[in-house]
């Protein structure tokens, strides 16, 4: 790995931290629809074999087809889930993004409407 690559991974790993776990039932894949995200964390989301649309094309083929499965889920279940992006990880973490399903962070505190906000701009960071 690169220098560049080693200090992305850093200020991720220091993001997600702030994200509190979900305990999550693998219900939710219904809600995997078109998301956007910073460039390396689609990189390595693609490193390990998936590569999901960006936005527009995945929202083009939900126009054109009526139905868009994220390229992620596999029986169900999201096949990268220790990589997922920053939006996927609030999912069930914040006020905003409750779970329908009642999964709910480990240590009972959802994050802020605008802890949120400030977590997924700073996800769109550095050389977004």
């Amino acid at each position: 790995m690169s220098i560049w690559s080693d200090a992305m991974d850093a200020y991720f790993a220091d993001l997600y931290a702030r994200i509190p776990d979900v305990e999550c039932k693998g219900l939710c894949q219904e809600a995997c629809g078109p998301i956007d995200m910073h460039p390396y964390e689609r990189q390595r989301i693609r490193r390990a074999g998936v590569r999901i649309p960006n936005p527009a094309d995945a929202l083009e083929r939900l126009i054109e087809g009526g139905d868009y499965t994220c390229p992620a889920l596999q029986d169900g279940r999201c096949s990268v889930y220790e990589l997922r992006p920053t939006i996927c990880r609030a999912w069930g973490a914040s006020e905003d993004l409750p779970c329908p399903h009642g999964c709910r962070p480990k240590t009972g505190r959802l994050l802020t409407g605008p802890e949120t906000r400030r977590i997924v701009d700073e996800s769109k960071g550095p050389l977004a």
